[in-house]
């Protein structure tokens, strides 16, 4: 069974929904793609997707190109 993204969004849509809703793809996320490279890291400013083993979507070091930040501290909170 899939998991949804509950990001509030800034204004209703036309059926009413305040969140999302569209489905999450990685098994380690909290939102969908779109929504969770909203929220940068907080030490070196690249998104979660940049701080994620791409084979198993687990988070860990930044792997953007001269970074060396060793972990995703960007989570919400």
């Amino acid at each position: 069974m899939g998991c949804f993204c509950e990001h509030i969004l800034d204004e209703q849509t036309v059926d009413g929904k305040t969140e999302c809703g569209n489905e999450i793809e990685g098994m380690y996320d909290e939102y969908c793609l779109m929504h969770m490279n909203q929220y940068p890291c907080t030490k070196c400013n690249h998104t979660t997707t940049e701080h994620e083993d791409k084979s198993t979507q687990e988070r860990e070091h930044c792997h953007k190109k001269g970074c060396k930040c060793k972990g995703y501290r960007g989570e919400l909170q």
